[in-house]
């Protein structure tokens, strides 16, 4: 709750949650993972392991790879170095060159897409929340089951959406 971006966040993901009716949190980096800071949950949202503190590799959540994408090269290259990169494919990524093109895709896209690829059956969608000097706060994540949370549909409107709320949180730091 000391994090600067919790008071900002709070209202925005409690928003996001109510307006798909899925689950919607703020996530931060910190020492090169995510960390859960804040949810919401609507009133169709799944029940899952995410809870506030929650820390993991920034490259397996789609809110991960949206900060990710986005922070400095020296930092983005640290946390590529010490991902534990699977080869059996229990994480989303099984070598370096293929997570670089994700990023590199995200960058171009403004959204990091989760479909399926790092809990079976759940999708979710990833934001990066940016200022207007470039500053990377965190992002902004939807998640719900697939069969609801397609692709389709994401790109069609949850990322309009997603991306329209962080772009207004990112103004909103940068004139603070």
């Amino acid at each position: 709750k000391n994090n600067p971006l919790y008071r900002v966040v709070k209202e925005k993901t409690e928003e996001l949650a109510q307006k798909t009716g899925e689950q919607a949190w703020c996530l931060v980096e910190e020492h090169n993972q995510a960390i859960y800071l804040y949810g919401s949950h609507g009133d169709r949202a799944i029940q899952t392991h995410a809870h506030v503190g929650k820390r993991e590799e920034l490259p397996n959540l789609a809110g991960g790879r949206a900060i990710l994408a986005n922070l400095p090269e020296a930092q983005r290259e640290k946390v590529i170095n010490a991902y534990p990169f699977d080869n059996d494919c229990e994480l989303p990524f099984s070598d370096r060159e293929g997570l670089i093109e994700r990023l590199e895709q995200i960058q171009t896209d403004e959204i990091a897409l989760n479909t399926e690829s790092y809990v079976k059956g759940v999708n979710a969608v990833g934001a990066p929340i940016i200022d207007n000097t470039g500053e990377v706060y965190g992002a902004l994540t939807i998640f719900g089951p697939a069969n609801r949370l397609k692709e389709e549909y994401i790109r069609s409107e949850i990322s309009d959406l997603l991306l329209g709320v962080t772009n207004e949180i990112g103004i909103n730091l940068t004139y603070r």
